[in-house]
Protein backbone atom coordinates (compact mmCIF):
# COMPACT_ATOMS: atom_id res chain seq x y z
CA UNK A 1 0.00 0.00 0.00
CA UNK A 2 0.88 3.42 -0.10
CA UNK A 3 3.49 5.42 2.26
CA UNK A 4 1.51 8.14 3.77
CA UNK A 5 4.37 8.78 6.11
CA UNK A 6 6.94 7.82 7.69
CA UNK A 7 7.91 7.75 11.72
CA UNK A 8 10.75 7.51 13.95
CA UNK A 9 10.37 3.70 14.29
CA UNK A 10 10.77 2.99 10.62
CA UNK A 11 14.49 4.15 10.10
CA UNK A 12 17.70 2.79 11.16
CA UNK A 13 21.44 3.73 9.66
CA UNK A 14 24.26 1.55 9.07
CA UNK A 15 28.03 2.14 7.91
CA UNK A 16 30.63 0.53 5.89
CA UNK A 17 33.30 -1.02 7.53
CA UNK A 18 36.06 -0.64 4.70
CA UNK A 19 36.41 2.37 2.28
CA UNK A 20 33.84 3.38 0.26
CA UNK A 21 34.94 2.21 -2.93
CA UNK A 22 36.42 -1.43 -1.05
CA UNK A 23 34.45 -4.29 -0.26
CA UNK A 24 31.00 -4.92 1.24
CA UNK A 25 29.77 -7.93 0.25
CA UNK A 26 31.13 -10.01 3.53
CA UNK A 27 29.73 -10.33 6.97
CA UNK A 28 30.93 -7.71 8.97
CA UNK A 29 31.70 -5.28 6.55
CA UNK A 30 28.18 -2.95 7.13
CA UNK A 31 27.85 -2.04 10.59
CA UNK A 32 24.46 -0.77 12.17
CA UNK A 33 24.93 2.84 14.43
CA UNK A 34 23.09 2.52 17.68
CA UNK A 35 21.33 4.62 19.73
CA UNK A 36 19.90 7.10 17.13
CA UNK A 37 17.99 10.18 18.08
CA UNK A 38 17.92 12.10 15.00
CA UNK A 39 18.74 11.42 11.10
CA UNK A 40 18.45 14.67 9.05
CA UNK A 41 18.22 14.62 5.41
CA UNK A 42 19.83 13.23 3.26
CA UNK A 43 19.69 16.38 1.58
CA UNK A 44 21.74 16.95 -1.77
CA UNK A 45 22.48 20.01 -3.75
CA UNK A 46 23.48 20.61 -7.35
CA UNK A 47 23.45 24.19 -7.74
CA UNK A 48 23.59 25.38 -11.44
CA UNK A 49 24.93 29.02 -12.49
CA UNK A 50 23.17 30.42 -15.76
CA UNK A 51 25.87 30.30 -18.48
CA UNK A 52 24.68 33.31 -20.68
CA UNK A 53 26.24 35.03 -24.32
CA UNK A 54 26.34 38.00 -25.79
CA UNK A 55 22.82 38.25 -28.37
CA UNK A 56 20.40 36.40 -25.91
CA UNK A 57 18.57 37.61 -22.94
CA UNK A 58 17.95 34.40 -21.23
CA UNK A 59 20.78 31.80 -20.55
CA UNK A 60 21.38 29.31 -23.36
CA UNK A 61 21.80 26.87 -20.47
CA UNK A 62 22.59 26.11 -16.74
CA UNK A 63 25.75 24.32 -15.60
CA UNK A 64 28.32 23.92 -12.98
CA UNK A 65 31.69 22.69 -12.84
CA UNK A 66 31.31 21.50 -8.91
CA UNK A 67 29.81 18.25 -8.41
CA UNK A 68 26.75 17.32 -6.50
CA UNK A 69 26.49 17.75 -2.43
CA UNK A 70 24.91 14.86 -0.28
CA UNK A 71 24.28 15.82 3.23
CA UNK A 72 23.71 14.30 6.23
CA UNK A 73 23.51 14.88 9.92
CA UNK A 74 22.75 12.24 12.98
CA UNK A 75 23.00 12.39 16.59
CA UNK A 76 22.93 9.42 19.18
CA UNK A 77 22.87 8.52 22.94
CA UNK A 78 26.19 7.94 23.80
CA UNK A 79 26.95 5.02 25.84
CA UNK A 80 30.45 3.75 24.80
CA UNK A 81 32.38 4.39 21.82
CA UNK A 82 31.19 1.35 19.64
CA UNK A 83 29.58 4.38 17.16
CA UNK A 84 32.73 5.95 17.05
CA UNK A 85 35.14 2.94 16.54
CA UNK A 86 33.31 2.24 13.49
CA UNK A 87 32.88 5.71 12.06
CA UNK A 88 36.34 5.52 11.91
CA UNK A 89 37.65 7.43 15.35
CA UNK A 90 40.48 5.90 16.90
CA UNK A 91 39.98 4.24 20.33
CA UNK A 92 42.08 2.62 23.05
CA UNK A 93 40.06 0.11 24.23
CA UNK A 94 39.68 -0.80 27.67
CA UNK A 95 37.11 -3.60 27.37
CA UNK A 96 34.00 -4.40 29.22
CA UNK A 97 35.47 -3.70 32.92
CA UNK A 98 36.24 -0.52 31.40
CA UNK A 99 39.54 0.47 33.48
CA UNK A 100 41.58 3.23 32.19
CA UNK A 101 43.61 3.01 29.52
CA UNK A 102 46.46 5.61 28.71
CA UNK A 103 46.13 6.97 25.49
CA UNK A 104 49.25 8.05 22.71
CA UNK A 105 47.13 8.12 19.91
CA UNK A 106 44.70 10.78 18.62
CA UNK A 107 40.85 10.42 18.18
CA UNK A 108 41.14 10.65 14.42
CA UNK A 109 44.53 9.91 13.53
CA UNK A 110 43.41 7.25 11.11
CA UNK A 111 41.06 10.03 9.47
CA UNK A 112 43.76 12.46 9.33
CA UNK A 113 46.15 10.01 7.31
CA UNK A 114 43.23 8.76 4.89
CA UNK A 115 43.55 5.19 5.97
CA UNK A 116 41.72 3.24 3.27
CA UNK A 117 39.45 1.84 6.38
CA UNK A 118 38.62 4.90 8.14
CA UNK A 119 38.59 8.28 6.45
CA UNK A 120 35.91 7.46 3.11
CA UNK A 121 32.79 5.19 3.90
CA UNK A 122 29.17 4.97 2.45
CA UNK A 123 26.01 5.46 4.47
CA UNK A 124 22.72 3.17 4.39
CA UNK A 125 19.35 4.42 5.75
CA UNK A 126 17.14 2.07 5.99
CA UNK A 127 13.80 2.93 5.89
CA UNK A 128 10.34 0.15 7.15
CA UNK A 129 6.74 0.65 6.12
CA UNK A 130 5.05 2.06 8.76
CA UNK A 131 4.46 0.64 11.99
CA UNK A 132 7.17 -1.43 12.01
CA UNK A 133 10.35 -1.49 13.94
CA UNK A 134 13.86 -1.04 11.70
CA UNK A 135 16.07 -2.29 14.32
CA UNK A 136 13.51 -5.73 13.83
CA UNK A 137 14.58 -6.08 10.36
CA UNK A 138 16.69 -9.25 8.99
CA UNK A 139 17.89 -7.47 6.24
CA UNK A 140 15.72 -5.52 4.13
CA UNK A 141 12.55 -6.47 3.19
CA UNK A 142 10.32 -6.38 -0.36
CA UNK A 143 8.51 -3.17 1.26
CA UNK A 144 11.50 -1.30 3.02
CA UNK A 145 13.64 1.28 1.12
CA UNK A 146 17.24 2.36 1.39
CA UNK A 147 18.78 5.47 0.85
CA UNK A 148 22.43 4.82 0.06
CA UNK A 149 25.11 7.83 0.65
CA UNK A 150 28.27 6.69 -1.61
CA UNK A 151 31.74 8.76 -0.41
CA UNK A 152 31.29 10.35 2.55
CA UNK A 153 33.25 11.75 4.63
CA UNK A 154 32.96 13.20 8.15
CA UNK A 155 32.78 17.28 8.73
CA UNK A 156 31.73 17.81 11.97
CA UNK A 157 31.57 15.92 15.21
CA UNK A 158 30.77 17.02 18.64
CA UNK A 159 29.53 15.36 21.84
CA UNK A 160 27.90 17.25 25.15
CA UNK A 161 26.06 16.28 27.92
CA UNK A 162 24.33 18.23 30.65
CA UNK A 163 22.12 18.18 34.33
CA UNK A 164 18.81 16.53 33.11
CA UNK A 165 19.72 15.62 30.05
CA UNK A 166 21.67 12.46 28.84
CA UNK A 167 25.04 12.58 26.92
CA UNK A 168 24.73 12.85 23.03
CA UNK A 169 27.10 12.84 19.81
CA UNK A 170 26.08 14.83 16.51
CA UNK A 171 27.95 13.75 13.54
CA UNK A 172 27.56 15.15 10.11
CA UNK A 173 28.57 13.53 6.78
CA UNK A 174 28.85 14.67 3.53
CA UNK A 175 29.29 12.53 0.28
CA UNK A 176 29.30 12.64 -3.24
CA UNK A 177 26.47 10.47 -4.35
CA UNK A 178 22.60 9.24 -3.15
CA UNK A 179 21.45 6.35 -4.72
CA UNK A 180 17.63 4.88 -3.59
CA UNK A 181 16.52 0.95 -3.50
CA UNK A 182 13.65 -0.96 -2.59
CA UNK A 183 14.28 -3.61 -0.41
CA UNK A 184 13.58 -6.13 -2.95
CA UNK A 185 16.29 -6.02 -6.05
CA UNK A 186 17.16 -7.96 -8.81
CA UNK A 187 20.71 -8.34 -7.79
CA UNK A 188 22.67 -10.95 -7.63
CA UNK A 189 25.96 -12.17 -5.93
CA UNK A 190 28.29 -14.84 -5.82
CA UNK A 191 28.06 -16.73 -2.75
CA UNK A 192 29.83 -19.76 -1.88
CA UNK A 193 31.98 -21.72 -4.58
CA UNK A 194 31.12 -19.42 -8.02
CA UNK A 195 27.46 -20.25 -7.18
CA UNK A 196 25.21 -17.69 -8.13
CA UNK A 197 22.21 -17.50 -5.35
CA UNK A 198 20.47 -14.76 -3.14
CA UNK A 199 18.55 -12.72 -5.54
CA UNK A 200 16.80 -10.11 -4.08
CA UNK A 201 18.91 -9.85 -1.11
CA UNK A 202 21.72 -8.02 -2.16
CA UNK A 203 21.58 -4.05 -3.57
CA UNK A 204 24.15 -2.23 -5.57
CA UNK A 205 26.93 0.18 -4.41
CA UNK A 206 26.13 3.84 -4.10
CA UNK A 207 29.81 4.74 -4.18
CA UNK A 208 31.14 6.30 -7.89
CA UNK A 209 34.35 6.39 -9.34
CA UNK A 210 35.28 10.33 -8.57
CA UNK A 211 37.34 10.69 -12.07
CA UNK A 212 35.11 9.52 -14.10
CA UNK A 213 31.82 9.76 -12.23
CA UNK A 214 30.40 5.96 -12.96
CA UNK A 215 29.18 3.87 -10.50
CA UNK A 216 31.21 1.28 -8.71
CA UNK A 217 30.57 -2.09 -9.75
CA UNK A 218 31.37 -6.02 -9.08
CA UNK A 219 30.11 -8.27 -6.87
CA UNK A 220 32.24 -7.46 -4.34
CA UNK A 221 31.17 -4.05 -3.95
CA UNK A 222 27.28 -5.04 -3.75
CA UNK A 223 26.16 -5.33 -0.50
CA UNK A 224 23.20 -6.26 1.71
CA UNK A 225 22.02 -5.24 5.35
CA UNK A 226 22.83 -6.97 8.43
CA UNK A 227 20.00 -7.99 10.72
CA UNK A 228 19.13 -4.88 13.08
CA UNK A 229 19.33 -4.68 17.11
CA UNK A 230 19.11 -2.59 20.12
CA UNK A 231 22.62 -4.16 20.83
CA UNK A 232 24.66 -5.94 22.65
CA UNK A 233 22.73 -7.38 26.13
CA UNK A 234 25.99 -5.50 27.62
CA UNK A 235 25.54 -2.05 26.15
CA UNK A 236 24.17 0.16 28.58
CA UNK A 237 21.01 1.94 27.00
CA UNK A 238 21.79 5.59 28.01
CA UNK A 239 24.40 7.27 30.65
CA UNK A 240 23.26 9.38 33.02
CA UNK A 241 24.44 12.54 33.97
CA UNK A 242 25.35 11.25 37.65
CA UNK A 243 27.51 9.04 35.64
CA UNK A 244 29.64 12.12 34.18
CA UNK A 245 32.46 13.89 35.66
CA UNK A 246 34.82 16.67 33.88
CA UNK A 247 38.23 16.83 35.36
CA UNK A 248 38.98 20.49 35.34
CA UNK A 249 42.03 20.65 37.61
CA UNK A 250 44.75 21.13 35.04
CA UNK A 251 42.31 23.53 33.32
CA UNK A 252 41.38 26.45 35.48
CA UNK A 253 39.49 29.63 34.71
CA UNK A 254 40.76 32.57 35.08
CA UNK A 255 38.37 34.49 37.25
CA UNK A 256 36.32 31.25 37.87
CA UNK A 257 38.17 28.71 40.63
CA UNK A 258 37.31 25.15 38.88
CA UNK A 259 40.04 23.52 40.90
CA UNK A 260 38.78 23.19 44.39
CA UNK A 261 35.80 20.39 43.83
CA UNK A 262 32.73 22.76 45.09
CA UNK A 263 32.53 23.91 40.77
CA UNK A 264 28.89 22.92 39.89
CA UNK A 265 29.59 22.12 36.63
CA UNK A 266 25.84 22.18 34.68
CA UNK A 267 26.95 21.20 30.85
CA UNK A 268 30.02 20.37 28.27
CA UNK A 269 30.23 20.41 24.96
CA UNK A 270 32.96 19.22 22.68
CA UNK A 271 33.44 19.86 18.62
CA UNK A 272 35.50 19.88 15.91
CA UNK A 273 35.20 20.70 11.96
CA UNK A 274 36.96 18.32 9.79
CA UNK A 275 36.57 21.05 6.61
CA UNK A 276 37.11 19.29 3.37
CA UNK A 277 39.20 20.96 0.39
CA UNK A 278 37.98 19.35 -2.82
CA UNK A 279 41.13 18.55 -5.28
CA UNK A 280 39.73 19.54 -8.51
CA UNK A 281 41.64 18.22 -11.60
CA UNK A 282 40.88 18.15 -15.73
CA UNK A 283 39.71 15.21 -16.81
CA UNK A 284 38.01 14.61 -13.38
CA UNK A 285 34.06 14.71 -13.37
CA UNK A 286 33.98 15.16 -9.50
CA UNK A 287 36.49 15.71 -7.07
CA UNK A 288 39.81 13.20 -7.43
CA UNK A 289 39.88 13.75 -3.68
CA UNK A 290 38.87 16.01 -0.34
CA UNK A 291 41.56 16.83 1.49
CA UNK A 292 41.17 17.97 5.25
CA UNK A 293 42.53 21.40 5.82
CA UNK A 294 44.28 22.54 8.38
CA UNK A 295 44.58 23.70 11.75
CA UNK A 296 41.68 21.80 12.63
CA UNK A 297 40.20 23.40 15.82
CA UNK A 298 38.59 22.30 18.95
CA UNK A 299 36.60 23.80 20.86
CA UNK A 300 35.66 22.89 24.19
CA UNK A 301 32.83 24.82 26.96
CA UNK A 302 32.13 24.01 30.19
CA UNK A 303 28.80 25.68 31.52
CA UNK A 304 28.43 26.31 35.54
CA UNK A 305 27.36 27.72 38.55
CA UNK A 306 29.83 30.47 39.75
CA UNK A 307 31.27 29.52 43.08
CA UNK A 308 34.56 30.81 44.61
CA UNK A 309 36.16 33.47 42.44
CA UNK A 310 40.06 34.05 42.74
CA UNK A 311 42.47 36.77 42.32
CA UNK A 312 43.61 37.53 38.80
CA UNK A 313 44.27 39.91 36.48
CA UNK A 314 43.20 40.20 32.44
CA UNK A 315 46.69 41.98 31.67
CA UNK A 316 48.56 38.81 32.91
CA UNK A 317 46.27 36.60 31.25
CA UNK A 318 47.32 38.27 27.88
CA UNK A 319 51.19 37.98 28.17
CA UNK A 320 50.77 34.50 29.15
CA UNK A 321 47.27 32.80 28.12
CA UNK A 322 48.91 29.29 29.30
CA UNK A 323 48.54 25.70 28.51
CA UNK A 324 45.92 23.36 29.84
CA UNK A 325 44.37 20.04 30.16
CA UNK A 326 40.97 18.35 30.58
CA UNK A 327 39.67 14.83 31.08
CA UNK A 328 35.80 13.86 30.50
CA UNK A 329 34.96 10.37 32.29
CA UNK A 330 31.65 8.49 31.36
CA UNK A 331 30.77 5.52 33.33
CA UNK A 332 28.29 3.20 33.00
CA UNK A 333 25.23 3.44 35.29
CA UNK A 334 25.46 0.99 38.69
CA UNK A 335 23.19 1.42 41.74
CA UNK A 336 26.61 1.22 43.69
CA UNK A 337 28.28 3.69 41.66
CA UNK A 338 30.68 1.25 40.84
CA UNK A 339 29.87 0.90 37.14
CA UNK A 340 32.83 0.27 34.67
CA UNK A 341 34.62 3.63 32.79
CA UNK A 342 32.31 3.80 29.45
CA UNK A 343 33.76 6.44 27.68
CA UNK A 344 37.11 9.08 28.22
CA UNK A 345 38.23 11.95 26.14
CA UNK A 346 41.08 14.20 27.28
CA UNK A 347 41.96 16.91 25.66
CA UNK A 348 45.29 18.41 25.56
CA UNK A 349 46.81 21.64 24.77
CA UNK A 350 43.87 24.01 25.74
CA UNK A 351 44.16 27.51 26.02
CA UNK A 352 41.34 29.56 27.51
CA UNK A 353 39.38 31.93 25.01
CA UNK A 354 36.85 33.11 26.98
CA UNK A 355 35.28 33.46 30.15
CA UNK A 356 31.63 34.82 30.75
CA UNK A 357 29.67 35.65 33.74
CA UNK A 358 25.92 36.25 34.01
CA UNK A 359 23.50 36.94 37.26
CA UNK A 360 19.50 37.20 36.70
CA UNK A 361 16.46 37.83 38.90
CA UNK A 362 15.93 35.26 41.32
CA UNK A 363 18.61 32.77 40.06
CA UNK A 364 22.08 31.77 40.66
CA UNK A 365 25.08 33.25 39.24
CA UNK A 366 26.07 31.18 36.10
CA UNK A 367 29.74 31.35 34.37
CA UNK A 368 30.69 29.75 30.68
CA UNK A 369 34.00 29.30 30.17
CA UNK A 370 35.99 27.98 26.74
CA UNK A 371 38.91 26.72 25.94
CA UNK A 372 40.30 26.37 22.36
CA UNK A 373 42.56 23.33 21.92
CA UNK A 374 44.16 21.81 18.44
CA UNK A 375 44.49 18.75 16.55
CA UNK A 376 47.49 17.28 16.06
CA UNK A 377 49.88 14.43 14.15
CA UNK A 378 48.83 11.10 14.86
CA UNK A 379 51.96 11.05 17.15
CA UNK A 380 51.28 14.84 18.76
CA UNK A 381 50.52 13.58 22.71
CA UNK A 382 51.00 17.30 23.70
CA UNK A 383 48.18 18.69 21.44
CA UNK A 384 45.11 16.57 20.87
CA UNK A 385 42.15 14.64 21.48
CA UNK A 386 41.96 11.01 23.03
CA UNK A 387 39.10 8.80 23.06
CA UNK A 388 39.32 5.45 25.56
CA UNK A 389 36.98 3.29 26.93
CA UNK A 390 34.08 0.14 25.37
CA UNK A 391 34.20 0.22 21.45
CA UNK A 392 32.63 -3.28 21.45
CA UNK A 393 31.57 -6.30 22.83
Amino acid sequence: MPRIRSQSQSFNLYVSANHATGTMSGDGDIKQLFRLTNIGGPEWTYEKAPISVIGKLAPITRDTTDSPTVSVPFSYYVTDFENEKNLGFNITTSGVSGAFVAVTTGAISDILTKSTLKDEKNYFVLVTPEGQDAISRSGALTDDYILGIGNANITNYSIEASVGDYPTASVTVEGLNLKGQFGKTGVINSIGAGSLSGVGLWHNTPAINPVNGLAIEGLASNFRLPAGSIGSTNKAFVLKPGDITVDLSSASGLFADTTNGQFNIQSFNISFDLARDPIQSLGARYAKSRELTFPIDVNFTVEALAGDLKEADLRNHVCNTGVYNAKVSMKRPDCANTGATAAVIVLKGLSLQSEAFSIDVDDNQSVSLTWLGSIGSPTDTDNNVFFSGIAGY
